[in-house]
């Protein structure tokens, strides 16, 4: 058992008035100390409890973090399209296929081609099948929509202003998307 050592309460006056420090006592803990494997448990059992609650919307957050990213690289890919067909004089061809999650460029003679991969928890919603649009230097963009959708529903869409050739957020309505 282990031994510890407690100082009295006690002060001791020496006969000349001073105070003597008190003399540790020894004596034995009858108990021991530390947690035991029930308490541990409970407060496992409160942090999952924790973490279930707040799990959710975390995940959310992410996805929606995620499906804004992936638009926004779909208008820089855009953009990077038109300012390539112009670069090169050429017409670009740009796709969007909704099987492979990814959008594609190529000039006409193949010598620019550049292809964005969208994230696994994304989607391309709109346009539902595969669809090329071309782009032509020096001339008002194509109208051109693409809606992206996370796994839990949430959608974010993209608009090509046709005047200003700029990629627009899109929210599109159910006639829309027909």
């Amino acid at each position: 058992m282990p031994v510890v050592y407690l100082q009295q309460e006690r002060r001791f006056r020496l006969a000349s008035g001073f105070r003597a420090r008190p003399r540790p006592r020894q004596c034995t803990i009858t108990g021991q100390s530390g947690i035991t494997l029930i308490e541990l448990m409970v407060a496992m059992a409160i942090v999952a409890l924790m973490l279930g609650i707040a799990f959710p919307s975390m995940t959310a957050g992410l996805d929606s973090i995620v499906l804004r990213t992936d638009t926004d690289r779909a208008a820089t890919f855009f953009s990077q399209a038109r300012l390539s067909a112009d670069r090169l004089q050429q017409p670009v061809q740009l796709t969007s296929d909704p099987e492979k999650r990814e959008l594609t460029a190529v000039s006409v003679d193949g010598s620019w081609e550049d292809t964005l991969a969208f994230n696994h928890r994304v989607r391309v919603a709109f346009p539902a099948q595969k669809q090329s649009v071309i782009l032509h230097p020096s001339t008002p963009a194509p109208r051109y929509r693409l809606l992206l959708e996370s796994e839990r529903g949430a959608r974010a869409g993209l608009s090509i202003n046709i005047f200003t050739g700029t990629p627009e957020e899109w929210k599109p309505s159910e006639e829309d998307l027909r």
